[in-house]
This record gives C-alpha cells, structure tokens and sequence, in this order.
C-alpha cells in the first residue's frame, strides 16, 4: 500500500510513502523451505528473508525473480552474475533492495533471499 506525501519537487526521491514490504513471489518450484519476517538490526523497517532449495539451476531461479519483479518495478542494480540477483524498487520510501545467493549442493540449489529496506533521502 502506497501513500502520497509532500516532496520538494528539486528531490530526486520518489514523493509516495511506503506501508508494507513489497510483495516478492514464492518461488514454484520449492523441495523445502521457510520465510521470516522482521526488523533487521540497527532499523525501524521490516525486512524479508525467504530460504529454500530447488532442483532447478541459479540461472532458472535468478530468469523468475527477475520476469516476475520486472513489470513490478524493480529494476537490476548490476548484472546477475552466476550466484547473485541484486535488484532494487524505487518506487516509493523506504526504497527496497532485493539480494538473491545461491549456492550448489549435490542434487539441489540453495537459494537465500533477503528485501530489506533502504534509505530514501532525509526520510
């Protein structure tokens, strides 16, 4: 949910309050996992943090995320590399940055993904 606030129209910050995490979508094709909510050390804004394993490669996990967040407005902030998505949302304060890892055991891939709130200007 998005609400509007006053901004000085020189700022570069976008003018709409943040009052929920954004929405990041359950990956289809989890073998386990869990996802925990909180406010991270050190902040007043609640984070996410999403683990599980997949038969499916990095590449695979990494190609949802970014399909489904995509049209979501979330943008890359550097290119995937092979055990890292980075993106980020700035469409209202707190802005979000979404951190994906992967790691690979055996058989599966072990995914971590962490939205966590991230400074909007003097906000």
């Amino acid at each position: 949910m998005l609400s509007l606030v006053a901004c000085s129209a020189s700022s570069s910050w976008p003018s709409a309050k943040r009052t929920q995490i954004p929405p990041i979508p359950s990956y289809p094709r989890t073998v386990v996992g869990e996802q925990r909510r909180g406010v991270l050390s050190g902040t007043l804004e609640p984070a996410v943090e999403s683990t599980f394993q997949t038969t499916d490669s990095p590449a695979t996990v990494f190609t949802f995320y970014q399909d489904q967040l995509r049209p979501r407005r979330w943008e890359l902030m550097f290119p995937p590399t092979d055990d890292d998505l980075q993106m980020n949302n700035k469409e209202a304060c707190p802005l979000y940055n979404l951190y994906a890892t992967t790691s690979m055991t055996t058989l599966q891939t072990a995914v971590d993904i962490l939205v966590s709130p991230s400074r909007c200007g003097d906000r």
